[in-house]
């Protein structure tokens, strides 16, 4: 638990990496967070798949 919480505190503040800068940086940002929730949809399709098999 400690350990958790002294990694988040790092998500805060000016220099947030969760917190984009600049117009480029958003757009990335986006792409990211486009691209983990579809990683994240396949794997749970593969999961169910790999559970009815």
């Amino acid at each position: 638990m400690g350990v958790t919480c002294s990694l988040l505190i790092g998500c805060s503040g000016a220099l947030s990496v969760v917190d984009p800068a600049g117009p480029a940086a958003r757009t990335i940002s986006t792409l990211w967070w486009v691209m983990l929730a579809g990683a994240a949809a396949i794997l749970g399709m593969v999961l169910v798949l790999l559970g009815a098999a």
